[in-house]
C-alpha cells in the first residue's frame, strides 16, 4: 500500500486530448489491454487512470459519490489494484516497488471479476519498478487475460522497457497551462499568494506544486529563492537559513532544491559567459543527482544538504 494514494476525481483539468482518446477506444469497442499515460509528474495521469478505471467499473461520469465510488476511495474495490511504492512502519516512502507487489498483480488478473465486468490494475509508476519487477510485469503482458484493463504510469524521464512499450497503448500527457494550474491550485484550497507561489515551484504541474504548498514546502522553497537572490556564493547566514528551513521534512527538502534548481537555470540562460553558464547548468544537474541519490539512498537530509552547500560554495559561480 502507498502513502500517497491517488484520488477518483470528478474531472481532469487539461490534457483533454489523452482522455478524448480513451473515450472513442472505449466508444468504439477497441479497448486495449494496457494503456501506458506518458508525461510529466503532477498533470493527472494517476488521476487520469483512476477516472478511466472508474468508468469501467461502473462509475457515472462526473459521480464521485456512489457506492462503486466509494469503494475505490477506500481503496476496497475487488476489481481494482493499485500497485505503488510501498511506505514502512514511520511512513517513509521506499526506493521503489517490490516484485512481489507485481506478482500479486498477475495472480489478481487470474481470477474471475468479483462483481462482473473488468479487472483493473494501476501501476503508478513504471520508473519505480526494479528489474524483476519490470520483467514480470512483461510476462503479464505477453499473455493478457481477458475482461482485464492495465494502467501503466510513467513520469518523463523514467526509463520504460522496449518490450513493454512495444505491447502497451500510449496516452501522452503534457504540462498544463498557467490558467489551468492556478485554478487546479486553487480548487485544492490554495490562497492567491500561495498558489502563486506553488505554481512557480512547479509550472504547469498542478499535482507537484500542490505537494510543495504545505507550509514547510513554502516555507523551504522561499528560503531558499531568498538566498539565491543574493550575490552566488551565498552567505553562511543565508546558507544556514535555508537549510534550517529546507531540513524540517521531506517536501520542505524537496521543494528548497526545486527553487536552487530553478534559479541556477535562469543564470545559466541569461548568462553571458559560456563557462560559466556551464557551470550553472552543471550545478543544476549534480543537484539533481542529488537529490535522487538522497532519496534512493534515504540519506540524511542534513548531510545532502551539506553537499548542496558545498556545491553552491564553488568560487567559480560567485
Amino acid at each position: 500500500m502507498s502513502g500517497d494514494r491517488p484520488s477518483l476525481i470528478s474531472k481532469i483539468t487539461g490534457n483533454q486530448g489523452a482522455l478524448e482518446e480513451w473515450r472513442a477506444a472505449v466508444a468504439f469497442e477497441r479497448l486495449h489491454h494496457a494503456w501506458l499515460l506518458q508525461g510529466p509528474r503532477g498533470v493527472g495521469k494517476a488521476h487520469a487512470a483512476l477516472l478511466m478505471a472508474g468508468g469501467l467499473l461502473g462509475v457515472p461520469g462526473g459521480d464521485t459519490d456512489g457506492s462503486v465510488a466509494q469503494l475505490i476511495h477506500a481503496g476496497s474495490h475487488p476489481d481494482l489494484r493499485i500497485v505503488s511504492v510501498p511506505v514502512d512502519d514511520k511512513g517513509k516512502a521506499k526506493s521503489e516497488i517490490p516484485v512481489d507487489s507485481i506478482r500479486e498483480l498477475s495472480r489478481f488478473f487470474t481470477m474471475r471479476p468479483a462483481l462482473g465486468g473488468w479487472r483493473i490494475g494501476v501501476i503508478d509508476s513504471v520508473g519505480e519498478l526494479n528489474r524483476n519487477g519490470a520483467n514480470a510485469l512483461l510476462k503479464t503482458l505477453e499473455e493478457p487475460p481477458s475482461q482485464c484493463v492495465l494502467f501503466l504510469v510513467a513520469h518523463d524521464g523514467d526509463f520504460v522497457l522496449p518490450t513493454i512499450r512495444s505491447r502497451v497503448r500510449t496516452l501522452r500527457f503534457a504540462k498544463l497551462s498557467g490558467e489551468d494550474t492556478n485554478a487546479v491550485l486553487k480548487d485544492v484550497g490554495l490562497n492567491e499568494t500561495d498558489a502563486r507561489d506553488a505554481a512557480a515551484m512547479a509550472p504547469g504541474q498542478p499535482g507537484l506544486a500542490a505537494r510543495y504548498a504545505s507550509t514547510e514546502g513554502l516555507a523551504g522553497f522561499r528560503a531558499a529563492n531568498s538566498m539565491m537572490a543574493a550575490r552566488l556564493p551565498p552567505s553562511a547566514e543565508a546558507l544556514s537559513s535555508m537549510a534550517k528551513a529546507a531540513g524540517k521534512s521531506q517536501v520542505s527538502f524537496d521543494a528548497a532544491l526545486e527553487a536552487i534548481r530553478r534559479q541556477l537555470l535562469a543564470r545559466a540562460s541569461e548568462e553571458s559567459a559560456a563557462a560559466r553558464a556551464g557551470r550553472f547548468a552543471l550545478q543544476v544537474s549534480q543537484i539533481g543527482e542529488l537529490q535522487r541519490e538522497a532519496n534512493a539512498l534515504n540519506m540524511d537530509r542534513t548531510q545532502a544538504l551539506v553537499k548542496v552547500v558545498e556545491l553552491l560554495r564553488d568560487p567559480a559561480t560567485s
